[in-house]
């Protein structure tokens, strides 16, 4: 475990355990759509990281949709990497073992490891990050340290605008060791700043708005914290493992004397994310993946303090107990990827269906984004031209194909309002039915997808179905 090889054959070794994921998911969400197509659409919510590196496997023949998950897969296995160089800092070899083993078992990592997304992406810039900040507060000379983090910090915020929380933490560095900013050997360093910059100068920055539209009502925006907040706390050691919780206190107790900076810096990190991501009002474990690592590094922390203060005696007892939680862990890990599988996989057997309909079929959809129909996950999936359909009744004619999401609307409803002009024949079902134990699409109750009250509902199966009827 000393030698500088290992985390990196650990790192190769979850990569190829985990590679037959790469087509496991039979859809993917929207966001992952808008990433993979950023240089084709307007979107300002996301910097250019991600699909810059899904371009990479796709420029030598790899469907969009899977270059996406390579990145995501291999991501989620280099996080080993600094995750036990950050354990092994701090309590030794044993402590940065048990840190990666309690990562890659998560079901929260492995539920987003397949996800053609970029939060595992940002998992491992942001794990960097942190990895160069002990460094550069511990290193007597952090000169070529500070020119990493300024390079991984700037990285990471071309990854996700997220990355900018450690922002602050550069100029509290910068400051306490004396340091000029960048020295002119290291001007490399600001090269993923100058990019940021460039990025958000030609496409925007949405997020300005999102947030000012969302915190118009100072009263609602008080009781969605409220909500929000509240949420999170009671739900957040659900995703991350109640254990892992537990021990991760544990070893924050631990280091309370020692590793000061540490603890400074994990408690700002977790208190940006909830000011950052609560009054954003949408309830998503993975806009805390990144927090997991800290999560788990603590927790190995207080896994090391315990077998370190026991008896003799009791070691063996303490390995098998953290050997059955790793199991646990496993087998809810299997559990989610099991029952979440089918997310949108209703939309993306449609999506294949379309593919075989003559060139030139018109179709139109009902397909939501935004509360704006714009039918981003068909388009993409079938690689066609699919219309909005509620702006569109009075062009339908004879011989369209119409695809109806229960998800976005009432078919019962929408098939009558068709059935009034037209006569219909259904061409094709497609259902799925998913467990959201990590929180998913809803269907019964409607309107809780993202919301907080959706956890109460974590182990009843929902329901999806697509059709597509063609008109006559």
């Amino acid at each position: 475990m000393n030698r500088p090889a290992f985390p990196w054959l650990l790192a190769l070794a979850f990569f190829f355990l985990r590679l037959p994921l790469l087509f496991w998911y039979r859809g993917e969400y929207t966001d992952s759509v808008l990433l993979l197509t950023l240089f084709e659409n307007q979107s300002t919510y996301y910097p250019p990281l991600f699909p810059l590196c899904a371009w990479i496997p796709r420029s030598i023949g790899l469907d969009a949709t899977l270059a996406g998950r390579l990145v995501s897969l291999l991501s989620t296995a280099l996080c080993s990497v600094p995750l036990f160089h950050l354990g092994r800092r701090l309590r030794g070899p044993r402590t940065a073992l048990t840190a990666v083993l309690l990562f890659q078992s998560a079901a929260l990592a492995n539920q987003w490891a397949p996800r053609a997304m970029s939060d595992a992406l940002f998992t491992l810039l942001f794990i960097t990050c942190l990895y160069y900040c002990v460094l550069c507060y511990d290193n007597a000379s952090p000169a070529r340290d500070f020119a990493r983090l300024v390079f991984w910090t700037g990285m990471a915020s071309l990854c996700r605008y997220q990355g900018l929380a450690f922002l602050p933490v550069l100029l509290l560095l910068a400051w306490r060791r004396r340091l000029r900013p960048v020295c002119s050997t290291h001007m490399g360093a600001l090269l993923p700043w100058l990019a940021l910059a460039a990025w958000i100068a030609w496409r925007g920055f949405g997020h300005g708005a999102q947030y000012a539209e969302r915190t118009l009502d100072w009263q609602a925006t008080l009781h969605a914290y409220w909500i929000m907040t509240w949420g999170f706390l009671r739900w957040l050691p659900y995703a991350m493992g109640y254990l892992n919780v537990l021990l991760a206190l544990f070893g924050l107790w631990a280091l309370r004397r020692t590793q000061h900076s540490l603890i400074l810096l994990g408690v700002y990190l977790v208190v940006i994310w909830f000011v950052a991501h609560v009054p954003f009002q949408s309830f998503q474990f993975r806009y805390f993946l990144p927090i997991l690592p800290l999560v788990v590094l603590l927790a190995s922390v207080g896994w090391a303090n315990m077998y370190e203060r026991s008896a003799t005696r009791f070691h063996s007892i303490i390995i098998v107990a953290l050997m059955v939680w790793l199991g646990v862990s496993s087998a809810f890990s299997a559990q989610v990827l099991r029952d979440q599988r089918d997310a949108w996989g209703d939309l993306w057997q449609a999506a294949a269906y379309l593919r075989t309909l003559p060139p030139g079929a018109r179709v139109y959809a009902n397909e939501l984004y935004a509360n704006r129909v714009e039918n981003y996950k068909l388009r993409f999936w079938s690689g066609r031209e699919v219309k909005p359909l509620y702006t569109s009744w009075e062009a339908l004619e004879a011989g369209d194909v119409v695809v109806l999401s229960s998800l976005h609307d009432d078919i019962t409803a929408a098939m009558r309002r068709l059935a009034q002009r037209w006569d219909t024949s259904e061409q094709r079902t497609f259902t799925v039915t998913l467990i959201p134990r990590l929180g998913d699409l809803m269907s019964s109750p409607p309107r809780l997808t993202s919301t907080p009250q959706a956890m109460a509902y974590r182990n009843a199966p929902q329901r999806f179905t697509t059709i597509v009827v063609s008109l006559r």
